[in-house]
């Protein structure tokens, strides 16, 4: 349960971090005019929400794996 416990942390950091990048990318948004940055920039607003939901389902993995040594309340 400790390897989970260590694991759970470490998700969970990565996703404050995404959390941050993606605000930071949403931010720079409305400042740019150009058509071809925009799109550059939507990419990859894309593909950090991919790594989010990514991060979220291996929070919510981890999550389950540690119920079954100690039951947490579910979010």
């Amino acid at each position: 349960m400790e390897a989970h416990l260590s694991h759970l942390a470490d998700v969970q950091n990565r996703l404050d971090e995404a959390v941050r990048h993606l605000q930071k990318q949403r931010n720079l948004f409305p400042d740019i005019d150009r058509t071809q940055t925009r799109g550059a920039l939507l990419m990859l607003l894309s593909n950090g929400l991919r790594v989010f939901c990514w991060l979220e389902d291996q929070r919510n993995g981890l999550i389950e794996q540690i119920g079954e040594y100690l039951p947490l309340p579910r979010q």
